[in-house]
């Protein structure tokens, strides 16, 4: 997946649901801001649109975190 900032910078990013899945629950725990994160379905019985839309979702799960400079700087979010 590729993620942009609000400077135009790029990162590609690859990694597992489940990776994206523990950062949240790490994160969540570090703010009292509500991070929204798509719930886990069974990948193998997505579609491709669903698939698609589950990555939108993850995409802007990351936005979220790269507008809180708190958890940028986290050890976490830099694993």
């Amino acid at each position: 997946m590729v993620v942009t900032s609000k400077d135009d910078d790029e990162w590609k990013v690859a990694r597992r649901y489940s990776q994206f899945h523990n950062l949240y629950q790490e994160l969540q725990a570090k703010t009292s801001r509500t991070l929204s994160f798509p719930p886990k379905k069974f990948a193998l019985a997505m579609d491709e649109s669903k698939l698609k839309k589950r990555k939108g979702f993850l995409q802007k799960f990351i936005q979220q975190i790269l507008e809180m400079p708190n958890l940028t700087s986290s050890v976490e979010f830099m694993k």
